[in-house]
């Protein structure tokens, strides 16, 4: 995991000299919706032949997951 001070120099400072920032902005969270047996995995999965569901699989065998990562080339947020 890359540390905040690894992140090098900013590019550009925008101090706040006449405007109250923190009365206009609060805590911001952004969440990314995996689900594992969504429209397209849970079809898929059913036809795999294999036993029970797509989500009864997910639920009962966590460990499945225990080396699972996702890689994300870009995350673009539109406010």
């Amino acid at each position: 995991m890359l540390e905040m001070y690894a992140w090098g120099t900013p590019a550009a400072f925008f101090p706040n000299t006449q405007c109250d920032i923190a009365s206009h902005f609060n805590q911001h969270n952004i969440i990314i919706n995996l689900t594992f047996c969504g429209d397209w995995a849970g079809s898929v999965y059913a036809q795999s032949g294999c036993p029970s569901t797509c989500n009864d699989f997910v639920e009962n065998n966590p460990g499945s997951f225990s080396n699972a990562f996702f890689d994300f080339a870009s995350l673009r947020v539109y406010t």
